[in-house]
Formats: C-alpha cells, structure tokens, sequence
C-alpha cells in the first residue's frame, strides 16, 4: 500500500509542477481481469467441401479443439445434437495374362494387398491367426517353393517381430516382399471368457516390413516401418507402396470435465500441450519422427477458430527400394473409403447431406487437389468399386436409404480449381428412367472402359447397362431381368462378364402379362452367371453354374477370384463352402461344411461365348477347429491350379476328375 501511495503522490506533483489544478484527485482501480469462461466450442463434424493448407497456428487450433469436444461434448447447458459422420446403412482387373495368376484387383496397374503372392518359383502366404483352447498362434509368413511335380516344399517361415498383429496384406515386388500389419486384441478363450483384456495386447499402429526375398530361403529384413494409427487403406503402383492411415491424437491425464472449472482447466492443459507431441509418428528401422508436419496439414476451408475435429487422415508413399525415400501429407478430417487410379488417391466420407470426396494426386509428389460432395452414400460389400475415373472424370455411384425407395444416382465430377464439380447426373430430366425397381438395393457395381454395369435386388436382379461414351451425357442403355443377384462382376474381353453372387426362390419372373406372385426371396446358394453385354441396349445370360447351400467369398472379395487369360478364353477359379446336416442316432442334426475350389472355363472369342466347370478340388477340414472360406484363395499356372485352405495348400491339374495333392 505504501508503494502506491507514493507513486500516486509522484504523480500529483508532475501534474503541479506543470500547471495543472490544484485540486486533489485520486487513481482509480485497475480493472479486475475477466472471470475464466467455459470455452464454447462447436460440436464436432465433417465439413464438407475443400481444404486449405493456412498454417500451423489454424491447423493446431482445429485439431485441439476436437480433441476438447471428444472428451465429451462438455457444456453447462443442454446442447444441440452432435453432428457426427453418418455411418451408411447396411443392406487386376483382367485377372492375371501369362503363364500363372495374380491378384485380381479394381483397376490395372495398381496393385492390392493380399494374403498369398507368387512369383512362379515361390509362394508367399500370410497365414491366418489360429486361436485354441490354451493358446494363440502368431501369424507369419510361410514361403513354399515350387518343385518340378508342383508340388510344395516349405523353405522358409518369416515370424513377425510384432506381438499381437494381424496381416492385413502383402506385396510382391520384383525381389521384395512388403508385409502390412496392424495390431489388434489378442486374446485366449479365458480371457473372452472372463472379458478382460491383457495388458499391452492393444497396438495402435500399423506395421510395414520389407524383406529381401532374393534368396528365398533365407529372407532379410531390410526395412521396417511403423506408423502411428489404424489403417483405411493400401496400394501399389510400381516400387511405391500407398498407406493411407488415420490417428486419433491422446493427451495423457485428461478426463471428460465435470464443472466449469474443471472444464476451464482441460482446455487451458490441451492448449499447452505441444503440437509435435500429438502428431503421428512413423519409426523407420528404430529411428522415430514425426510423420507429418502441422503446417503441412490440411482443414476444411468451412471450419471457423471455433470448431475442431480430433483426426489426421495420412498418406504415405514408401518406396519399397530405398528407405529414405518417404513422403506423408495429412489433413484433420474424416474418411473411410479409399480408390485409386494410377493417377490420383480419392478419398470418401459420409457426412450429413451425403458422401464428401477429397481428390489427391500421386504423381510426382503427393499434392490436395479438390474436394466436392454428391448426395447419397456408397455402400455394399465393395464400395470402392462404385468410384472410377476415366479421361480426368469421376464417376461415383451413390444410393441415398433415407428416401421411400432407396434413390441410386450415377454422378459424374470434373476438378474445377480446387472443386469437384458435378457436370452429369442420372437420371436427370432427359433420362428420367431410374436405376433400379422401388425398393431394390444395389449389390454390384463395375465401370468397365465406357460403360457401367449395376446391379440392383430386391425379388429379381436388374442388371443395368449404363453408356458413358459421353461422360457429361450418361444414359441407361440396357437392362435385363433374371432370378437371383450377382455382388461382383467381372470383365473380359468382346463384351462379356462374370457375375458372381447368389440363386434365390421366390423370384421366378412372371409369365407375360401376368402379376407377380408374391412370395418371400431367400438366397439358395452361389450362382455364377455369363452374361453378352456386347450389344449394350440387349444385355444377355447364356450361361449359369448354381451350387444349392453355398457361397463363395467372391461375393464380398473380389481379391478371392483367380484369372488367368489365354488368348480367348479364361480360366476362373473361386473357392465355395458348402453346408449341410443330417441326423445322428439320437435324432440331434448334425450340420457340416466342405470347402472346394470350383475350376471353370469359359470361351470368350467373339459370338462363342460359353460357360462350363472343368473340375472341384476339395479341400479337408481341420477336426479341432472350424475353418471358414472367407480368406481361401487360388493360383492358376497353366494346367495347374493351387488352393489355400486355411494355412495350407492343396494342387491339383486343371483337368475333369484330377486328383488333388496335399496339404502342404
């Protein structure tokens, strides 16, 4: 008190000095600092439109206000409902062209990962996890060599220096083998029983490891790679591998506030945190960095200083022949969708009014080009395959369940800056005709060249013939109606395709001019089908194979179909599992699967086109354990096939009647 009376008489005797009044006046008081407010953050959500790369400062902010709003949303009031991404309700291309099979994939020339590779010698197989009563089997790396007989000799075994990780793929390289994995909870049967989970069993993280596989029997680690976060997707084009990853950010110590001043203080501690110590990191052969740069990172243009979102969708190209050849860019948003071209990574989202799409070139570097959204939502077993691109458009298939009769609409975008703008939609007002019957849901979708196949379900299957010669002009070409429904379809070459999805009864058309009898559609079991869509205004099936009781995992992975294209005609080869039951002594049904591996043939050549089954190699089923045909997959070498079973491979010739060797 002593010192500001002094200063205040200091004060006083400057202003007599210069001829100020007389009169006594005094200081007033300082003013109070303002109380701590509960910071008023908006609900998180996912903006649509583009993003902007405006520096670390909007960036950091952006992302630490959506970590505060994850923690619970926390107000003292009664808030608006939080809007969040809407989760879609649920309801090579070619195949290989030489002397043995690959992995089928969307689009040629960009490889995906999978669980077996062959380079003709040698086969390399991720082996699925084997979970039994007292103990848990890691997965690993078999390599089988190829003796002359064809048949198998393991050589080689790769364990994963990586507790409690899954194999998600592999990528066969020239002399490379890159093996992608993430971790997940591993647990034994006592600890599902008792729902506890082990201590350490959760890896955030996901897992690159390249082997020199030059000498394969004795294979080397030479790059090993770990990136913070879980995986959306993977490509390859060439040596480059595409890891598309998003992160969630966790700041140690912070708990959902439960009053204002608790509330205060959790803002003020995440707004003290050090970005560096909440972006993602990758650890490259044990050396750790950042994976990305804040100021680097991208937000949505529409997002105010009072928004936040708490993820950072990454893509990281690694160059499979030179460690230190890595490049990562990132943005906070949300995505859960992936397609490639061999030109640009497009990356899909639901949000709100509909699916939001973030176009990302991967040529020389990896650069944000634009964003646009389209209404209705992808969907489906494969929702990657209702995305293409052709001649710089992007032609996007969407369904929108929120209407009366599920709405399907084919869009067609072109970049416009940093837009993807719409310049085609169908229908539209001079094709008014709809894709798809009221009520009828889209259970395949295949852009081939200048055409797009769907196929809609709900008591027959609608197979439409979409003509996009004119991307900016689409029109429904042709249609054809038959029983059943196919999930995927297949192209070849002189106007053929291969669906493959499942017979049904209750869906026998009706006789002309007849009503339909209405009856309940209940899947029967695989059916595969040959269709002509040469003249695309009369789309035709000349062929079909059924197997009553069964499925083929080709109807949900398309990566389970084996191709191998000879001149005009292919060899296809699809794993199936079988059930059945019959009855014990006691009058208790007992019910069993087989699994086999249909091998068929079909003459493509131009007015010829057929369709037969050259042979069933069965498979035998482990009696301890049940194992399913969902990760079962082929190889086709001339006239001799390979068929993954579980973690074993069985061989046989691609002849009637062959008899099948193994397991190995």
């Amino acid at each position: 008190m002593k010192l500001q009376f002094i200063a205040i008489a200091i004060s006083t005797g400057l202003l007599t000095a210069c001829g100020g009044s007389n009169s006594t006046t005094t200081e007033p008081n300082p003013p109070a600092p303002p109380e701590p407010v509960v910071p008023e953050i908006n609900n998180p959500q996912a903006f649509s439109g583009k993003l902007v790369k405006e520096g670390p400062t909007s960036f950091e902010t952006y992302l630490k206000n959506g970590i505060y709003t994850a923690l619970g949303n926390y107000s003292t009031e009664e808030s608006a409902p939080v809007a969040v991404p809407v989760t879609a309700p649920t309801a090579d291309s070619a195949g290989g062209n030489g002397r043995f099979s690959g992995t089928n994939t969307q689009e040629q020339g960009v490889d995906e990962a999978d669980r077996v590779e062959y380079n003709g010698t040698h086969m390399f197989i991720a082996t699925q996890p084997v979970w039994r009563p007292d103990a848990y089997e890691q997965p690993a790396v078999r390599i089988l060599q190829r003796n002359d007989d064809f048949s198998m000799t393991e050589v080689d075994r790769i364990e994963l220096d990586e507790e409690n990780t899954n194999i998600t793929g592999m990528y066969l390289y020239q002399q490379s083998l890159s093996v992608v994995s993430s971790g997940y909870p591993m647990m034994t049967f006592a600890d599902i029983a008792a729902l506890t989970l082990p201590e350490g069993a959760f890896q955030d993280a996901i897992n690159l490891s390249i082997y020199d596989t030059s000498d394969p029997a004795n294979n080397s680690l030479a790059t090993d790679i770990d990136i913070e976060g879980w995986l959306i997707g993977s490509r390859r084009i060439d040596n480059n591998i595409y890891l598309i990853s998003a992160f969630q950010p966790r700041i140690e110590g912070l708990n959902t506030p439960e009053s204002d001043e608790q509330a205060i203080a959790t803002y003020n501690q995440i707004l003290d945190t050090p970005i560096e110590s909440i972006m993602p990191t990758i650890t490259v052969n044990g050396v750790e960095s950042s994976l990305n740069n804040a100021e680097d990172c991208y937000i949505p243009e529409a997002a105010g200083e009072d928004d936040g979102y708490a993820q950072i969708v990454s893509v990281t190209r690694i160059n499979v022949n030179d460690s230190s050849d890595i490049e990562s860019m990132c943005m906070s948003a949300y995505a859960d969708i992936s397609y490639m071209s061999t030109e640009n990574l497009y990356l899909a989202a639901y949000t709100e009014g509909g699916t939001n799409l973030h176009k990302i070139s991967i040529g020389d570097n990896l650069d944000y080009q634009a964003s646009g959204e389209v209404s209705g939502y992808l969907g489906g077993n494969n929702p990657q395959l209702r995305l293409s691109e052709a001649s710089g458009y992007l032609r996007v298939v969407t369904t929108d369940w929120r209407t009366e009769d599920n709405e399907h609409k084919l869009f067609v975008l072109e970049q416009s800056g940093a837009d993807l703008t719409q310049v085609a939609v169908l229908p539209n007002d001079e094709q008014p005709e709809a894709i798809g019957k009221p009520g009828e849901d889209i259970y395949a979708v295949r852009f081939i060249d200048d055409k797009a196949y769907i196929v809609t379900f709900l008591r027959i299957d609608p197979l439409y013939v979409i003509d996009l010669t004119d991307n900016t002009a689409p029109a429904i070409a042709g249609e054809l109606e038959i029983p059943g429904f196919s999930s995927y379809l297949h192209p070849m070459e002189n106007g053929y395709l291969l669906g493959v999805g499942q017979e049904v009864n209750g869906g026998a058309l009706p006789e002309t001019g007849s009503a339909p009898v209405i009856e309940p559609v209940t899947p029967t079991g695989m059916k595969v089908s040959l269709f002509d869509v040469s003249d695309p205004s009369n789309p035709l099936e000349l062929a079909t194979v059924v197997r009553e009781n069964s499925y083929t995992p080709v109807e949900y992975d398309y990566r389970a179909l084996s191709v191998l294209k000879l001149d005009d005609a292919y060899r296809f080869a699809l794993p199936m599992e079988t059930w059945g039951s019959e009855e014990d002594e006691a009058g208790n049904r007992i019910w069993s699967t087989q699994s086999k591996l249909i091998m068929m043939d079909v003459n493509a050549a131009s007015g010829q086109g057929s369709l037969t089954v050259t042979h069933e190699l069965q498979a035998i089923n482990d009696p301890e354990y049940y194992i399913g045909a969902w990760d079962d997959r082929s190889v086709i070498h001339e006239d001799n096939v390979f068929y993954l079973h579980g973690n074993a491979v069985w061989h046989s010739l691609w002849a009637k009647d062959a008899e099948a060797n193994g397991p190995y």
